[in-house]
């Protein structure tokens, strides 16, 4: 019996069903379990609505699980990692990512050029409200919290007129099959190009997590590993980390940047954008996917105005 940990909202649960069926596809005679643990982050989500939730609170508990052998392995959205894993916990694999791009669920408008002036949308994270800010100064920036649910029907109970959502929750929660777009009665979901909206770093990922050194585990999770996906997410955490560490940044949720990798051919191409109280930042690179760790850290760096050489 492998016992897969997870966080009890419908979308981890869809995570974690997810992994369980690919792993049994490539194992076909070991039995597999999930287990809900619940974390300090659901709690928080629940009885807080003021500050935001820091990353690792998310993930806790179900590390202390993994130490402790409740579980073997577990499944988490990746962008809810911290960026330097506790000491005893790996990165196993990535499955091939969902779409990284958020999303304008909207009562009105098919874009956020077409909403009308002065729109009220809804969203908590520091990441979009800057960057709906820079597109739409006139914008009323609402901040709303909960699971996706939740959100959507704060948007159709209020005077919203959108929300922003992460697009890979809503194609894994109300998309009828994999290659269908996600659809919501009454409501128009159209996805916002990254030129407009940089993802947060991992977003639309899943990581799976194993002890460190636990090789059983280790090989089997390898075969559902996506190379693709891994490489670009190699790229944005190594970013994401090395911007915080070269500017001091507080390494959680609310910070307003955005990472995004996509891979082409041989190429990896990454952008970034960070805002703060000097303004904003956005900067761009190309380069050869056999070294995603080190293109991350120029991307860090060029964010953080700091030059490697005058560290």
């Amino acid at each position: 019996m492998i016992v897969i940990g997870t966080r009890g909202s419908q979308l981890a649960l869809w995570q974690a069903e997810y992994v369980r069926t690919c792993l049994e596809r490539h194992h076909l005679g070991l039995d597999f379990q999930i287990k809900v643990i619940k974390t300090t982050g659901d709690k928080l989500q629940k009885n807080r609505v003021d500050d935001g939730v820091s990353k690792g609170a998310f993930t806790k508990e179900i590390d202390q699980a993994q130490f402790d052998g409740a579980i073997d392995l577990a499944v988490h959205s990746l962008k809810d990692l911290p960026v330097k894993l506790p000491v005893g916990i790996s990165l196993g694999a990535i499955p091939n990512r969902n779409d990284p791009r958020d999303m304008l669920v909207s009562k009105i408008g098919t874009s956020l050029s077409h909403l009308p002036p002065n729109a009220k949308v809804g969203t908590h994270s520091l990441r979009r409200q800057t960057q709906l800010r820079y597109q739409r100064p006139d914008l009323e920036i609402v901040g709303i919290r909960g699971n996706i649910d939740t959100r959507v029907q704060k948007l159709r109970d209020t005077d919203l007129n959108a929300i922003i959502l992460a697009t890979a929750g809503l194609n894994r929660l109300y998309s009828s099959s994999h290659n269908k777009s996600p659809s919501l009665p009454s409501l128009q979901l159209t996805p916002i190009p990254t030129e407009l909206m940089v993802p947060a770093a991992g977003q639309g990922a899943l990581a799976i997590t194993v002890r460190t050194g636990d090789k059983n585990m280790i090989d089997l999770v390898k075969n559902i590993n996506h190379t693709q996906s891994q490489i670009e997410i190699t790229a944005e955490r190594s970013a994401l980390h090395t911007l915080i560490e070269v500017s001091g940044l507080e390494a959680g949720c609310q910070i307003p940047v955005g990472i995004h990798a996509q891979h082409f051919d041989d190429k990896l191409r990454i952008k970034g954008v960070l805002f703060s109280d000097r303004g904003i930042k956005q900067t761009e690179i190309e380069g050869s996917i056999r070294n995603p760790t080190d293109l991350g850290q120029k991307i860090g760096h060029q964010l953080s105005g700091i030059n490697p050489a005058d560290e």
